[in-house]
């Protein structure tokens, strides 16, 4: 568990509020070689997130958007949230109310810097389509294919499109019996579609 090697950053416990997921936090961090990072974070409530990084400016790479998605969990005080993916690092942010997040130290301390290091809770979630390199648990069983991913846990079903039909040929050849979970890395991305009932909407993996 991340959070249990991390201090407690200086917050008092009373500082614990009470946050509503799903929930979209935004805005424009500091950058090194650029004018700003602007970031997207979109926090569920089984302790997934997905993170879309652009950078702003006239650095290298502007423009560029960079997904990932991953796991997040609460200190061990309850003041700051610790977003665990696979390509970095855990990044950890103070709670600060309801309505902000501010980005902290590796070591859960404050920054100390006069530059904007805060995401603002939007009043709308603002969904976008990760595209992201995945590794996690895929089995097929009554005609439809599921993944787990492994840090994050997500489990979703994945479409019978694109470059589907290399996956499940690719994993009809490896099982050894019907419906077995099997360890596969794809690129793709997670997608916001109409459930097949059409009452309300799911995520799907659609491999690319």
């Amino acid at each position: 568990n991340v959070s249990a090697d991390l201090p407690s950053a200086g917050f008092d416990i009373t500082r614990r509020v009470s946050l509503d997921f799903p929930a979209t936090y935004s805005g424009t961090l500091p950058c090194a070689d650029c004018e700003g990072i602007r970031y997207t974070l979109n926090i569920w409530s089984d302790q997934v997130f997905f993170r879309r990084m652009t950078h702003l400016g006239n650095g290298e790479g502007e423009g560029t958007s960079f997904d990932d998605i991953g796991h997040w969990s609460f200190s061990a005080d309850g003041a700051a949230l610790i977003f665990s993916s696979k390509d970095e690092t855990p990044v950890v942010f103070a709670i600060e109310g309801r309505e902000m997040l501010r980005k902290l130290d590796t070591d859960g301390n404050a920054i100390e810097s006069e530059l904007n290091y805060t995401l603002a809770r939007q009043k709308k979630m603002v969904w976008f389509e990760p595209r992201v390199r995945l590794h996690g648990m895929y089995s097929y069983v009554a005609d439809a294919g599921v993944f787990t991913e492994c840090l994050s846990r997500l489990n979703i079903p994945v479409a019978p499109e694109a470059d589907n039909g290399a996956l499940l040929s690719s994993y009809s050849f490896a099982r050894n019996e019907s419906g077995e979970a099997l360890l596969v890395s794809v690129e793709g991305r997670i997608v916001n579609r109409t459930k097949a009932n059409g009452r309300g909407k799911e995520q799907v993996l659609v491999v690319e």
